[in-house]
């Protein structure tokens, strides 16, 4: 019977391999696959970029930006430019008409050029005094741009970042929220900010972050609209400029409602932002895939014209006017899916453009989950047919399925402005017939593998190879290491046996399938199986080889023991209800300490077994007969806990004084990974149950029972162990302990 099963765990490898890619496109999105994702939706782009255009036929605000380029710094000097030259800019823009500026840019220092700073240049010679004191009564040039900013609405902007420092912007506009969740959860944290001189910050309309947030690649592909700073919600300069121009001027974060448990997962979600009347799709975090246009002339001003009031200055009229440079000394060049070089305030612009006219990308939320289900159907049905038929001609069928994604892709991106990823189904279908392609081929060698496999359900694989190396382990004797034994009963034995006496073939089979499951949970963690004791599995972790992990493979080994039993509860209940049989499920309880014991072959020169043998084992015994009193499968000793630190959720449940040992015991229950642990519901009842204990050891009966009382209200209390607790209280309560009792209980007791 166990020959075969080698061929079940090769044969669903492809499978897993599938199952992994689809999973991968939810569990991880922004990870392994991210690059080939953003090289196809680039290629797309580059096929058919945006093409400008109103929306509905409604007018829409004109977008230009003022390009600083290397042609205005040539002839007006170099950066940075004296701010009565960025005023004077100002007002030329004014007066032709636009609606509002936009600086693509900080002002994080005064003016190098203004003349109270030149002033502060000179030495301290009486014979500069008079010039000096003239200089200084001189205006300053931050003011003077600062005045010219409160001439027509205007923002500037700030760079978010999380150095270490008390900068904080000034938000201009009041961001409200709708919806469910805190879309401050959900947009990017920052902690500070370089933020622009007060007299600017102050005379500008607007405030907004400048912050670019690249993908995988580097390459400029989302603008995110919102951001948090601390406790803020604070705009970006993009929305900053539009609700500028928009009526009403006000700014609203709508988060989407989400079950309990996909809350737990991912966090809050946003799903819009609405800037004035201008409604925003965005992704959880608040931002909106770009869809880049080529660079158009018609956009674009030079500085240079616009103070000179030449070129095509006349075009900004009406219009919402970014400032920004092109320079390349300037280093505001980004790379994009169109280019590698397109300056910043471009971004901006055309993001503005696309926003207003809605011709931005779309990658609703849900579709991940139609990649993922695309990946697992299509690749599971490729490697079916790969495994059972011919590999041969299931090549141009793989061929034609990843033909059939790449086309529904491009479809949804042309047709509907929408990023449907191709990466992840096809790479399912080409990595799952490929390795399902090489199994069918050596299947030929697989009877040889079987042996080989078997070989090692006699012994853990670790035990196999380390007598490989030094057949000389193979004599009597041993050596002492700290090790993890795991005690694993089958919950109620006897009652089964009475009850199958009739049929002692089918009990056979039932406890060899309970074993074989549990066996392999212990070998794929790395565990040696040291003995079946009746319907009883002994294992042990750091020997013969070392395993630093040792504690936390024996909790990982536990926690999936139970997941098997409850899988062969599925499959045992099945196959009663097609035999109309009662099915009673199998149960099964754990018990797992860590401490020193001698490791080694012991018995006769005829007959010898590799094993442990020590106090920690004879407790790990104890613990596993202690769990069934608890209501808990798995109980875990205090050694245990303290090797393994946060890393499960372990749950104080009993104190005790063990015969033999002189220091009481604390016993935890193991319920699950560091997620449980650190959920409010799992903090709270460990509060609990600390509190119970210390008004135990307090002699304070009725704090104890209240907390008892508590903890039963939680969801999925354990009754049993509230039960067995209320006893106790009884028993305390008629016969108080002695005047040295510190809160344990005698083991012998129940």
């Amino acid at each position: 019977m166990r020959a075969g099963r080698p061929n079940i765990l090769v044969t669903a490898l492809p499978f897993l391999i599938v199952v992994l890619v689809a999973a991968t496109t939810i569990a991880d999105p922004e990870g392994v696959l991210a690059r080939g994702r953003e090289a196809v939706f680039d290629a797309f782009q580059q096929l058919r970029p945006r093409q400008p255009a109103e929306a509905d036929g409604r007018p829409l605000v004109p977008i230009r930006y003022i390009d600083i380029d290397e042609e205005s710094l040539r002839r007006l000097g170099q950066w940075p430019w004296p701010r009565t030259m960025l005023a004077g800019l100002i007002e030329k823009t004014r007066l032709a008409g636009a609606r509002a500026i936009v600086f693509d840019m900080v002002f994080p220092e005064p003016d190098r050029t203004s003349p109270e700073v030149i002033a502060g240049l000179w030495p301290p010679d009486a014979a500069f005094t008079p010039a000096r004191e003239a200089l200084i009564r001189l205006p300053r040039h931050d003011e003077h741009f600062a005045d010219a900013l409160t001439t027509m609405p205007s923002a500037t902007g700030f760079i978010l970042t999380n150095e270490d420092r008390l900068a904080e912007p000034i938000i201009k506009s009041s961001i409200a929220q709708s919806g469910e969740g805190d879309a401050r959860l959900a947009a990017p944290l920052f902690e500070s900010a370089t933020v622009n001189v007060d007299a600017i910050e102050d005379a500008a309309s607007g405030n907004g972050a400048l912050n670019i947030v690249t993908g995988a690649s580097g390459v400029v592909h989302r603008l995110h609209l919102v951001f948090t700073i601390r406790d803020r919600l604070a705009p970006s300069l993009v929305v900053e400029a539009l609700r500028l121009v928009s009526e009403p001027s006000a700014i609203l974060v709508k988060t989407a409602a989400r079950e309990a448990f996909a809350d737990f997962v991912t966090g809050p979600r946003i799903s819009a932002v609405r800037i004035g009347a201008l409604p925003v799709e965005t992704d959880a975090q608040g931002a909106v895939y770009l869809h880049f246009a080529p660079s158009d002339p018609a956009r674009r001003v030079s500085a240079f014209d616009v103070i000179n009031g030449t070129g095509n200055a006349a075009s900004l009229e009406g219009a919402l006017v970014f400032v920004g440079t092109s320079a390349p000394g300037l280093a505001d060049l980004r790379p994009t899916p169109l280019g590698p070089s397109m300056p910043g305030v471009e971004i901006l612009a055309q993001a503005s453009e696309q926003l207003l006219d809605g011709t931005y990308l779309r990658r609703p939320d849900y579709v991940a989950g139609i990649e993922a289900l695309a990946a697992l159907v299509l690749g599971a049905i490729v490697v079916a047919l790969a495994l059972w038929a011919s590999a041969l001609w299931t090549l141009p069928l793989a061929l034609l399925a990843i033909g059939a994604i790449a086309a529904g892709s491009w479809t949804a991106f042309a047709d509907w402005r929408m990023l449907v990823n191709p990466v992840a189904p096809s790479l399912a279908i080409a990595a799952g017939f490929l390795t399902a392609a090489y199994i069918a081929h050596a299947r030929h060698d697989s009877q040889r593998r079987f042996v080989r496999e078997a070989f090692g359900h006699y012994l853990a694989p670790s035990v196999v190879s380390a007598l490989a190396r030094d057949p000389r382990r193979l004599k009597l004797g041993g050596e002492t290491r700290t090790v993890t034994i795991l005690f694993c009963d089958i919950r109620g034995f006897t009652t089964i046996a009475e009850e199958m006496q009739d049929d002692p073939q089918a009990l056979t089979r039932l406890v060899n399938r309970i074993m074989t499951r549990l066996t392999d949970v212990v070998v794929a963690h790395k565990g040696t199986v040291d003995k079946y004791i009746g319907d009883c599995v002994m294992a042990f972790w750091n020997a013969p080889l070392d395993d630093p992990a040792h504690a936390e493979n024996a909790c990982r080994c536990a926690t999936k023991m139970v997941e098997a039993i409850h899988a062969l509860n599925e499959e045992l209940e099945r196959e009663a209800m097609k035999a109309s049989r009662p099915f009673k499920p199998i149960e099964i309880t754990i018990g797992i300490n860590t401490g020193p014991c001698v490791i080694g072959n012991f018995g006769s020169e005829m007959r010898f077994d590799y094993t442990a043998l020590g106090d920690a084992v004879n407790l790990a015994a104890r613990l596993q007969a202690y769990a069934e009193n608890y209501g808990s499968a798995i109980a875990v000793a205090e050694a245990t806990r303290k090797a393994v630190s946060d890393a499960f959720a372990l749950l104080k449940i009993d104190y005790l004084t063990v015969r033999g040992r002189t220091e009481p015991l604390e016993v935890y229950a193991l319920l699950g990974n560091p997620i449980v642990g650190a959920s409010p519901m799992f903090k709270a009842l460990d509060a609990f149950h600390r509190n119970i204990f210390a008004a135990l050891s307090e002699r304070d009966w009725d704090r104890a029972g209240a907390f008892i009382a508590e903890c039963r209200k939680a969801r999925g209390a354990n009754e049993r162990l509230y039960d067995l607790y209320e006893r106790r209280l009884e028993r305390l309560r008629a016969s108080p302990p002695g005047a040295g009792w510190k809160g344990a209980w005698p083991a012998a007791e129940k």
